[in-house]
């Protein structure tokens, strides 16, 4: 629904300043006029939690497991975790399974800090068990999936498999858990008892496009280091796990030891079945399940940090701001048809090889197939990357020119390097005409030869009553032009400008081309360059249809002898005319 309104106010306004007992966060807001239209509403979700290294909350109930795929892509996706989701391994993993032929997959590996390395290819078999393993220093960590068909799959579709350890360390080489009879350093949740989907403990809640996400640590213990990562999510994800790791959170995320940032080392995630308190321990503790069900495979992901910090009573804090809509209402000035003809280049140049197009995609070959080079970046790796563009898009229809969405910040521009339409472009062969190229000069290492631009104008229309340009000779600092008909000289790096009763030059300007200053004499070249020759400052031609030897002095034009058509030895020289 596209609705035109009308924008009353612009302000800026603290945290839930509608006092209406519903969270607001601060920002710039905008009153409108709306008439009998509901807008979507905004979903917003404020959590705080102090967690201590003594009485603290903890997992308890856990157990390995090799979690249901997810998938990314938009093809066939039959792929399942099979072998009643058993996973072998002392850490958490996290396998990428990419497909990279119709009936082929690769497989990568995100294992303690290091993301998704390259392990391996197969072959697809419909309905057998295909064994996932990664062996890093001494350790083997392998699961089990199955396809539902041997082929038809669209390549770069990828699945996740992550696999959960039993209180190993995390994919980013930190704790999952407490040891299981002491506990010190403190840890936080992210996200509360009130983050699964209406309380059901089912179902993982979507992180949607253009989601914004604060999360505040604070541990007093450790320098104090309150730490507010802020980010904004580029694509919609089926769960916060997915949001962190895909969108490449986990890379910029800020967590201090001391003075050192490790960033998202001490970040875990768990399918949650509920918090209560453990009898046992004498603790509030959440639930992992204790076992592989059907239930504990559809128990929502939560996400907490650890802190660093020992001793008495250690705090973490976490603050957790989370702002998103399953429809997000986007508002945009009403924009200005662009309608000029400009085309940016982008990063990768491709040759013409025998005048067909090569590309990094699909190579032309001509009167049957077009090329198609192929720009942005797949699903695993930057293979056919493309740095041209101007703005940040969450698929939603949201857009942002700015770095980091600032408000008044730097925006995004395309390089000064564009190019245009010409309109009836065809080639022309202007055998009357000069152009030049760009400079070239060695002192700089400058080399333009191959330029000819010509919104630079750098082209000069010689008089075409005097037939085509036959030959150029440079002589001191200007162009001698030989026509059929006419010999001239071009002025080069200047011009001239004459009053207007013609009483003479009263000026030079600079200018490549310059005026065309004809030589006295009904004399040119005709269609003879090849009898052009030099001696010293002189130049010497023939003009066959006037029948005469010509010299080219300082003094102008003279001519030296006449052709005799009787012998034959003076004709045989000379190129037969064409035409």
């Amino acid at each position: 629904m596209n609705l035109q309104i009308k924008v009353l106010d612009v302000v800026s306004k603290s945290a839930n300043f509608l006092n209406n007992g519903k969270y607001q966060p601060a920002g710039v807001y905008f009153k409108v006029k709306i008439e009998d239209t509901i807008l979507p509403s905004l979903y917003y979700y404020n959590f705080t939690n102090i967690g201590s290294g003594n009485g603290n909350a903890m997992i308890i109930d856990t157990y390995s497991v090799a979690e249901d795929p997810i998938f990314y892509g938009t093809g066939l996706s039959t792929m399942t975790t099979s072998n009643s989701h058993i996973y072998s391994g002392t850490n958490d993993i996290r396998f990428k399974v990419v497909i990279s032929a119709t009936n082929k997959f690769k497989y990568y590996a995100f294992l303690l800090g290091t993301p998704y390395t390259y392990v391996n290819e197969i072959t697809i078999s419909a309905g057998s068990d295909q064994v996932l393993t990664y062996t890093y220093a001494g350790n083997t960590y392998s699961c089990t999936v199955s396809f539902g068909n041997a082929s038809g799959y669209t390549i770069n579709d990828y699945w996740i498999v992550n696999c959960r350890s039993f209180n190993g360390l995390n994919i980013f080489g930190g704790k999952t858990n407490y040891a299981s009879t002491s506990w010190d350093a403190p840890f936080g949740w992210v996200t509360g008892t009130n983050w699964n989907l209406n309380n059901a403990w089912v179902g993982d809640r979507p992180i949607e496009a253009s989601a914004t996400i604060s999360i505040t640590t604070k541990e007093p213990n450790n320098g104090n280091n309150d730490i507010k990562n802020t980010f904004t999510s580029t694509k919609r994800y089926v769960n916060i796990e997915e949001w962190f790791i895909e969108d490449g959170v986990y890379a910029n995320w800020v967590q201090y030891q001391g003075p050192l940032n490790i960033g998202a080392k001490n970040v875990c995630f768990r399918r949650i079945k509920d918090f209560g308190f453990d009898s046992f321990k004498g603790l509030y503790a959440a639930s992992q399940g204790g076992s592989i069900t059907t239930a504990t495979l559809q128990q929502p992901v939560y996400m907490w940090v650890f802190g660093y910090t020992t001793g008495s009573a250690p705090t973490m804090e976490v603050t957790f701001d989370f702002q998103d809509s399953a429809s997000p209402i986007l508002f945009e000035t009403v924009p200005t048809d662009n309608n000029q003809d400009i085309y940016y280049e982008l990063t990768n140049t491709f040759p013409i090889i025998n005048n067909s197009h090569q590309t990094n995609g699909t190579d032309q070959i001509l009167g049957d197939q077009d090329g198609i080079a192929k720009i942005g970046i797949d699903g695993v790796t930057v293979e056919y990357p493309n740095y041209d563009f101007n703005a940040f898009a969450w698929e939603n229809g949201v857009e942002s020119y700015r770095i980091r969405d600032d408000w008044n910040g730097t925006t995004m521009q395309f390089s000064p390097r564009a190019n245009s339409t010409i309109e009836g472009y065809e080639q022309q062969t202007l055998v009357q005409a000069l152009t030049y190229s760009g400079v070239y000069q060695q002192t700089t290492a400058i080399n333009r030869l191959n330029e000819f631009n010509l919104s630079l104008g750098n082209f000069k229309y010689l008089d075409r009553f005097f037939g085509s340009i036959q030959k150029l000779h440079a002589r001191d600092t200007d162009l001698v032009v030989f026509q059929e008909n006419k010999v001239s000289k071009v002025l080069y790096g200047k011009n001239l400008i004459s009053d207007s009763i013609g009483g003479g030059t009263i000026a030079s300007i600079p200018e490549v081309l310059g005026t065309q200053i004809a030589y006295i004499g009904e004399y040119g070249i005709s269609e003879n360059p090849e009898s052009f020759a030099t001696w010293g400052n002189n130049m010497y031609f023939t003009d066959a249809r006037r029948g005469a030897v010509m010299q080219l002095s300082e003094a102008g034009l003279c001519r030296k002898k006449a052709l005799c058509p009787t012998k034959t030895w003076r004709h045989r020289p000379f190129r037969a005319p064409s035409g």
